[in-house]
């Protein structure tokens, strides 16, 4: 079975990530001080193609619905700005990452990454934008938020680590819930489902493209059940199939 023998391919190798973590190019980080003030974009690109790699929380399974990844995203996520779709789409991706932001303060409130991030999200997203408008890297990026490393994070004034990286914040993320395990078809024990796969890079197809997918409502549903749950994958086995 494909799907078996890349769980075991990942298992073999010592130098992937971890178990709900990637490397993720980020190309533009957010410095902000202690009050969550805008303070400047940092450019963390390498060329006009990639840009510096991070380690960080695996990035979440998009459908329809707008799903925020951990404290790093695209721009209509992260600061409420797009150059494409209404405003409505947008300010709900922006919402939808404010309440992340929200949830991880509840968690963290002692962290001051996190407590500076969570006061940066006080203001409206025409506030953030008008002051990002003044900073000299902004032109530039609005030009190349198309690009695959057009992902935003932040950084606090003095900390050498961005916020999505912090392990404090970040190794305590539960994973998975007892009420939602089925058998999984590939580890054949009980494990939390993955309802939708994420992306795997595969050579000479879209980025956007999956091993494993049930499109809804279109006759691949068997028995009543929807989405990933007509093949159960554990979170544990998809996790090392797509890294």
């Amino acid at each position: 079975m494909i799907l078996k023998a890349l769980y075991d391919y990942y298992r073999r190798c010592e130098d992937l990530p971890a178990f709900g973590m990637e490397q993720k190019e980020i190309g533009f980080i957010i410095v902000i001080d202690r009050n969550g003030n805008f303070l400047r974009f940092e450019d963390r690109r390498i060329d006009r193609k990639s840009a510096q790699q991070f380690l960080v929380k695996k990035g979440v399974g998009r459908t329809s619905s707008p799903i925020a990844n951990y404290l790093y995203d695209k721009s209509e996520y992260v600061f409420g700005y797009s150059d494409k779709g209404d405003i409505e789409s947008v300010r709900k991706c922006f919402d939808v990452f404010k309440a992340k932001v929200t949830e991880i303060h509840e968690r963290f409130p002692d962290n001051d990454a996190v407590d500076a991030v969570y006061s940066f999200y006080k203001r409206e997203p025409s506030s953030i934008i008008e002051s990002m408008q003044h900073d000299p890297l902004w032109t530039d990026l609005v030009k190349n938020l198309n690009k695959k490393y057009s992902i935003f994070s932040f950084l606090l004034e003095g900390d050498t680590d961005i916020v999505a990286c912090k392990k404090e914040i970040i190794a305590s993320e539960s994973y998975g819930d007892a009420a939602d395990e089925k058998i999984c078809l590939i580890l054949g024990k009980h494990s939390k489902i993955v309802e939708v796969t994420t992306a795997t890079m595969i050579s000479g197809s879209q980025a956007t493209a999956k091993l494993v997918s049930f499109q809804v409502s279109s006759g691949y549903d068997s028995y009543g059940k929807v989405k990933g749950y007509n093949a159960p994958i554990s979170e544990e086995a998809e996790f090392a199939y797509t890294t």
